[in-house]
């Protein structure tokens, strides 16, 4: 077989699945007008802030305490701790590992989270700095750490006026929601989407999008490089066709909707019975147990749920599971 046959065979067979795929998310994230394809989530918020430093030329980047965008030095910051925080609502910046440049963080400010005030402050500090705000519009990381509604659209209107790119990380949070995800749960549309997990059932597989003018700076069009040996492989490839189609599908989110609310009532319920201070919080396919926070309301600031939550209680649970045959975490 030559390689020209070779390489025709290809162009008309399994090779097409990639834009396929491509397509198929676009039409689930709102915001997504072009995608790019990759293998890890961790890859994905990498290209996303490198394609916002090509678009803008700023360096800096601002992300919000709690929040997890995956284990490399441009944005591992601040997930696992509670670390020193000004009277601005400024916080700061430690790494989540060891082994990381010395200057690393000096690219990261870091911002309690749905704070409009503290958002505000930031933005007027580094002014003119910052490329990009990238967030977990659901940190389901933190169990369920949910955005206040008019806390996103406030951070969606003043990165427009401050000409910052927005990127929403719904690597956890996509596909988990009905379709459309958080973006569309919260009515927000912004200029970069990050998707991964869901998006394949399993398999390995990632993407980020978003609009045309910002996604044609990456190569071959642009100048900013992003790719890899198994970016758009196809049995990853044709896996997320086939979940996100049948997502899409009329009925899909129901029942698993139907079963996710009666599960996080039946644990309120023996949480209740057995006199345990917590509760659940969850929204689609996904919950966090808060033991020992007795206020839903602090459900929203990470820094009082990290205050008072019942570690002892937690990890007897965690353990109890495990013998029991069930990972929770």
């Amino acid at each position: 077989m030559s390689w020209p046959f070779w390489a025709c065979a290809r162009a008309s067979g399994p090779e097409l699945q990639g834009p396929r795929a491509a397509q198929v998310a676009a039409a689930v994230f709102p915001s997504c007008e072009r995608v790019r394809l990759l293998n890890t989530g961790s890859e994905a918020t990498q290209a996303a802030i490198r394609l916002a430093r090509t678009c803008s030329g700023r360096d800096k980047v601002l992300r919000f305490e709690g929040h997890f965008h995956g284990m490399h030095e441009s944005i591992w910051f601040n997930h696992s701790m509670v670390s020193k925080v000004d009277d601005h609502g400024e916080v700061e910046t430690n790494p989540d590992s060891v082994g990381f440049p010395i200057h690393a963080k000096d690219g990261v400010v870091n911002v309690v989270f749905n704070d409009v005030e503290a958002f505000e402050h930031a933005l007027k500090k580094y002014k003119d700095q910052i490329v990009c705000v990238i967030l977990e519009p659901i940190s389901y990381n933190c169990g369920c750490l949910e955005s206040r509604g008019d806390y996103l659209r406030a951070v969606r209107e003043i990165c427009t006026r401050e000409n910052i790119v927005l990127i929403f990380d719904e690597v956890v949070s996509g596909l988990r929601m009905r379709p459309g995800s958080a973006q569309k749960y919260y009515g927000v549309l912004l200029h970069l989407t990050v998707m991964a997990k869901a998006i394949g059932g399993g398999m390995s597989i990632a993407a980020f999008g978003g609009k045309k003018g910002i996604m044609e700076h990456l190569n071959p069009i642009g100048k900013a490089a992003v790719s890899g040996t198994y970016s758009g492989a196809l049995i990853p490839v044709l896996a997320s066709v086939a979940c996100l189609t049948m997502a899409s599908e009329e009925g899909f989110y129901d029942r698993i909707e139907d079963t996710g609310n009666k599960l996080f009532a039946g644990i309120d319920g023996l949480l209740a019975k057995h006199n345990i201070a917590g509760h659940v919080r969850g929204l689609g396919a996904r919950f966090g147990i808060y033991f020992g926070v007795e206020n839903p309301e602090d459900d929203f600031d990470f820094r009082k749920v990290a205050a008072v939550q019942d570690k002892t209680t937690y990890k007897k649970f965690l353990t109890e599971c495990v013998k029991n045959g069930l990972w929770y975490p």
